[in-house]
């Protein structure tokens, strides 16, 4: 409509789409691809929660209320695969991944060791797993998400660069990034 606006602070958080902004068109970003994977398991005795989430080669968080137990355990991780529809393979992979970080827990070793089985061939044989997967009594739940990445996995935060004056300033880094920043400046 022609209006035009003035601010002093604007924030952009349109992840990897923001280089289509021309401020930032020369910005290396790229997704990441990630799906968590969240098991219910309904009618538990045993008391599983932990005090804290628990990383390792992924993270887990459990929750418990009135016996069900959601364990949440995540991320796969691809820069090759930009499919946002859950995927098998991821789901079997998180699966795998939380039965191997399972043992921090005697209890919730066994409480999937028990069920493990049963999710792992429910996975395998669905059509698809874009949502919700029930088997025997199990809830088996993926979400898929991308978050914005640059070559060397900083935070994207601060001010816009001023492009010309970067390209020229940074312009051996292109060439020997053995050097620092300080060195060149």
């Amino acid at each position: 409509n022609g209006d035009k606006f003035s601010f002093d602070d604007v924030v952009l958080a349109c992840a990897s789409t923001c280089n289509r902004l021309s401020p930032l068109a020369q910005m290396p970003i790229s997704d990441i691809r990630g799906q968590t994977t969240t098991l219910t398991i309904p009618d538990l005795d045993t008391d599983l929660s932990l005090a804290t989430a628990y990383c390792e080669e992924g993270y887990l968080v459990l929750q418990q209320k009135h016996g069900a137990l959601k364990a949440h355990y995540g991320a796969s991780y691809s820069k090759s695969n930009q499919q946002t529809k859950a995927t098998k393979l991821d789901c079997l992979a998180n699966i795998d991944a939380l039965c191997d970080i399972a043992s921090i827990s005697t209890d919730l070793d066994q409480a999937l060791t028990s069920v493990t089985a049963k999710i792992r061939q429910a996975i395998i044989e669905a059509d698809e797993i874009d949502g919700p997967l029930h088997t025997a009594g199990i809830t088996i739940d993926n979400r898929v998400g991308f978050r914005a990445t640059t070559p060397d996995y900083l935070p994207i935060v601060g001010l816009l660069p001023e492009t010309p004056a970067y390209k020229s300033l940074y312009r051996e880094l292109a060439f020997d990034a053995s050097k620092s920043p300080s060195q060149i400046a």
